[in-house]
């Protein structure tokens, strides 16, 4: 929807990076009769996306500095994503936002979802 770039995990690089997206739409919601640009990317087996809405980076600690969009990425790529679970991933997540705010007031709603393509059973 255009609002804040998801990250993409790519098991082949063992890496996140944040997704990049030609398409310059509006947040959904915010603008009537808005047109959207559709994109699609292919997960191969062991990616992950992992998307979240922006009060994850605006988090403020006590000092009113900003959690981050690098310090989001720093955090992601210290997760071992072989041996865990998308819930365990969220989980980490939360810890570190945790730790950086404190005693903070949380200052907007912080929603997150995380999606790994893990191999087809049959």
């Amino acid at each position: 929807g255009g609002h804040i770039p998801p990250m993409l995990y790519s098991a082949r690089n063992e890496q996140w990076t944040y997704l990049e997206n030609s398409a310059h739409n509006y947040a959904l919601g915010l603008v009537d009769d808005a047109e959207y640009q559709q994109e699609t990317i292919r997960l191969e087996h062991g990616d992950a996306i992992y998307l979240y809405t922006d009060g994850v980076t605006e988090a403020l600690n006590e000092s009113e500095e900003l959690y981050g969009e690098e310090r989001l990425e720093q955090c992601l790529n210290r997760i071992n994503m072989k041996n865990l679970s998308v819930e365990e991933v969220l989980e980490e997540v939360r810890r570190s936002l945790g730790e950086y705010v404190g005693n903070a007031p949380q200052s907007d709603d912080i929603t997150m979802l995380a999606v790994k393509l893990n191999e087809r059973r049959t």
